[in-house]
């Protein structure tokens, strides 16, 4: 009994220095990349705008799309979780039972040389039955019953798992890019929304303005009238340009409520939630300055989520590669086991005793059917293929911004050309005005006047909107640390 407590002794011994082998290893190549569950969000904070910066917060607190990417980090997370255990030890329990018959021999003499094997196969399991004296045949049939707690580690010799935990990483990291992306481009569409917003309830102020424009003609006009120097025709006409711009303001109360709603939409909330919102749209005066394609291809690598996802996809198919080809190695393992046996025979005598083993196995591969050279060439195929992708995703992101850029310097241009415009024509309305009251020109060049100044102010007011919007997409195609600067609570 002393014999087997030390044999016991020994495995636990050496069964201890294979857990902690294993764990070892598992732990010092387990680094996380630095990255933690914290997923920043985008607030568009160059406007200065704080109703903008708490709808923005709300949008991405409520968007599913970027639920949908957190979700996506959690499974990759998990991935990372499986790549990992296969550097790790594996214990378990088994447990069998077994009925085995013995059938006669056509050997003369055999039943005796069958019982002698069968006694001295359980003698080298540590297991004596005692046997009456002067049997001289086999046992029918025996029964036997095993408990076993075993240990098995993969020795990673050739490193392939760490490759394959380390692309699980990888492809954890470009998660949390996808999930930066994400909140761009929902930044986006909420400060679009936004700006539609602002845009029409400046057009409404505009409609007012020109109606309380249009009715101080009118009195004007009817003053003339009432002295004669005006006839009805006029009059009539003036009434006619009135009823015509208040049966505008419907319309464009319209616009308000529909970017409301669709604003309301992106938040996650009803528009009655939302706060009041100023009719003040910012203005882009100076022009945003974009460095030259060598370095903008270099910011763009660095501050772009998507471009940063596929860079990081990429390495994760170079580390899988490279754990594909390492699958053509040899393997080593060992393993160990201690447990329980129970014997019974059919006459009635049985015996137990407790099992153990230690072993180590070399696995070389030969001839698998083809699977690991197929496996190989599929990582070096999607590899190239997403190489490729990145490429051109790289030009069309340079190509983005250079447009951008070039739109706004365009917008920015025609701004100005009708900003010097409509001053031009707001001259025009009142010396057109003076004339008409001092009898030296008629009602047609006043309505004339008031109708270009009219239409100026709507195509200034909807240049200003585009110009913003130029500056809003160039923004989005630069990227930059501007992404980062929310800490996502929903990831806490």
């Amino acid at each position: 009994m002393k014999y087997y407590r030390l044999i016991h002794v020994k495995f636990l011994l050496v069964l201890s220095l294979i857990l902690a082998a294993g764990a070892a290893m598992a732990a010092d190549k387990s680094d996380d990349g630095g990255h933690s569950k914290t997923i920043p969000g985008a607030p568009w904070a160059s406007f200065n705008d704080p109703v903008l910066n708490e709808l923005i917060h709300r949008a991405i607190d409520e968007d599913f799309s970027i639920q949908v990417a957190l979700s996506r980090i959690e499974q990759a997370e998990a991935q990372v979780e499986l790549a990992r255990a296969s550097l790790l030890p594996k214990v378990y329990g088994e447990g069998s039972y077994a009925l085995n018959g013995i059938g006669p021999s056509s050997s003369s003499g055999s039943s005796a040389e069958l019982m002698e094997a069968l006694l001295g196969a359980l003698a080298a399991q540590n297991i004596q039955i005692d046997v009456p004296e002067g049997t001289s045949s086999a046992p029918d049939y025996s029964q036997s019953f095993t408990a076993k707690l075993v240990a098995q580690y993969n020795i990673d010799i050739t490193g392939r798992y760490v490759k394959a935990r380390e692309a699980a990483q990888k492809d954890l990291s470009a998660s949390i890019e996808d999930v930066h992306a994400q909140a761009v481009a929902i930044t986006s569409l909420v400060v679009q929304a936004y700006y539609d917003v602002v845009t029409a309830k400046l057009r409404v102020k505009l409609v007012e303005t020109q109606i309380a424009n249009y009715e101080k003609l009118l009195k004007l006009i009817l003053a003339q009238f009432n002295v004669g120097s005006s006839n009805a025709l006029e009059v009539l006409q003036q009434r006619a340009q009135l009823e015509a711009k208040k049966a505008q303001l419907p319309l464009v109360n319209i616009i308000v409520e529909s970017g409301k709603v669709q604003l309301a939409s992106l938040v996650g909330d009803t528009v009655e939630s939302l706060p009041e919102i100023d009719a003040t749209l910012p203005f882009v005066t100076s022009p945003l300055e974009v460095p030259d394609t060598t370095v903008l291809t270099r910011h763009l690598q660095e501050n772009l989520p998507q471009l940063k996802a596929q860079q990081i996809r990429i390495t994760a198919l170079k580390d899988r590669e490279v754990s594909a080809r390492r699958a053509l190695l040899p393997t080593l393992g060992v393993f160990g086991n201690v447990g329980y046996q129970w014997i019974r025979m059919d006459g009635g005598d049985s015996s137990d005793g407790d099992v153990w083993g230690l072993g180590a196995t070399l696995t070389v591969p030969i001839y698998m059917g083809g699977a690991n050279h197929a496996s190989l060439k599929q990582a070096r195929a999607a590899t190239l293929g997403a190489q490729y992708s990145y490429e051109n995703a790289q030009r069309q992101s340079v190509s983005a911004v250079l447009l951008a850029k070039e739109r706004e310097d365009a917008q920015r241009a025609y701004v100005q050309a009708l900003e010097i415009q409509t001053q031009v024509t707001e001259q025009t309305v009142t010396e057109a005005t003076k004339r008409y009251v001092a009898g030296l020109s008629t009602y047609l060049n006043v309505l004339s006047a008031n109708d270009a100044l009219q239409l100026n102010e709507l195509n200034l007011l909807q240049a200003k909107r585009d110009l913003l919007n130029a500056r809003i997409s160039l923004l989005e195609a630069l990227g930059g640390a501007w992404t980062r600067e929310l800490v996502a609570d929903q990831t806490e």
